[in-house]
């Protein structure tokens, strides 16, 4: 990963997106079911989009978006966490969908950015 200023990171963000992705957590998880109906699966699938739609309308700034994805990303600041593990894989999966060119420039040197 290419490492970004720290002095413009939006740390409010970070924490709102975080607390976002809590959110959208539990309300999956009352949803699991060994068997679930038609209705439950359309209520899931409602969620998924609204989730990834209030991600979607966040202006991310690339600072912002390496220090999540380096925090995500490295196994110290994760822990061992079956519950950590899937929310930041939600929440990696959500901004490679929503913000999908600036998820891949922290990737990339400067000169190869898209």
């Amino acid at each position: 990963m290419i490492k970004q200023d720290s002095k413009a990171i939006n740390y409010k963000q970070i924490k709102k997106l975080t607390d976002e992705t809590k959110v959208y957590m539990n309300e999956i998880g009352s949803l699991h079911k060994n068997e679930m109906s038609e209705e439950d699966w359309r209520e899931y699938d409602d969620l998924v989009a609204n989730y990834n739609n209030k991600v979607a309308k966040l202006k991310i700034k690339p600072e912002t978006m390496y220090s999540m994805l380096h925090t995500m990303l490295d196994k110290k600041d994760v822990g061992d966490s079956d519950k950590a593990e899937v929310m930041n894989s939600r929440l990696l999966n959500s901004l490679y969908i929503s913000h999908t060119d600036l998820f891949i420039n922290c990737f990339i040197k400067k000169s190869q950015k898209l």
